[in-house]
C-alpha cells in the first residue's frame, strides 16, 4: 500500500510541478511602451506642431490597438482625439499586411477615393497621412498618431518618435 501511495505521490509531483516543455510555446511575449515613455513621445509631437502654430492631439496605441497615452495640445479641437486614434489604428491594421510604417504610405497606396462598400466602412479606419508605426527591432509595438490632418501631421508624429527613439532597445 506504501508502494502505491508513493508512486502517486511521485506522478502527481511529476504532472503539477514540472510544465510541459511544449506549453511554453503556448505563451506569447509581447512588447509595450512604459506610460512614461508613451506620455514623453505624445508630448513632443504636440511641442513640435505648436512651435509651427499647429494646434493637434497626438495618441499612442499599443500593438492590440488599446490607447496607452493622449495629449490635446492647447486649442485642439475635439475631432482630433477621434483622428489621431484612427490614423494609429490604421496604420496598426492596415500596414501589418504590406509591411507599411505610415498611414501616409497607406492612403497613397488606397488613393483618394476608397470604394465606399470596402475600407471606408470599416470603423476607425483614416485614411490620411500622419502616423507611424514604433518598432522595437522589427517589432511593431505601436503607433503614433497626430491630427487633425494637415501636412504636418507626419512630421510631428516622427518628432515625438525620434524623442525616444534611443530608448527603444
Amino acid at each position: 500500500m506504501r508502494n502505491i501511495a508513493a508512486a502517486a505521490l511521485c506522478a502527481a509531483a511529476l504532472i503539477f510541478g514540472n510544465p510541459l516543455p511544449g506549453l511554453a510555446q503556448d505563451i506569447l511575449t509581447t512588447h509595450r511602451l512604459s506610460a512614461a515613455l508613451a506620455a514623453e513621445a505624445v508630448a513632443e509631437a504636440v511641442a513640435a506642431c505648436a512651435k509651427q502654430g499647429y494646434k493637434v492631439t497626438a495618441t499612442i496605441l499599443d500593438a492590440d490597438t488599446v490607447e496607452q497615452a493622449t495629449l490635446p495640445g492647447d486649442g485642439a479641437s475635439t475631432g482630433t482625439l477621434d483622428s489621431a486614434h484612427d490614423k494609429a489604428y490604421t496604420v496598426l491594421t492596415l500596414g501589418a499586411a504590406r509591411n507599411e510604417d505610415t498611414s501616409g504610405a497607406i492612403a497613397q497606396r488606397v488613393g483618394p477615393t476608397p470604394s465606399a462598400g470596402g475600407l471606408a466602412k470599416l470603423p476607425h479606419m483614416l485614411l490620411a497621412q500622419g502616423a507611424i508605426k514604433i518598432k522595437l527591432g522589427t517589432e511593431p509595438i505601436g503607433a503614433i498618431g497626430v491630427a487633425p490632418g494637415g501636412e504636418l501631421d507626419e512630421g510631428c508624429a516622427k518628432a515625438g518618435l525620434d524623442k525616444i527613439s534611443g530608448r527603444l532597445k
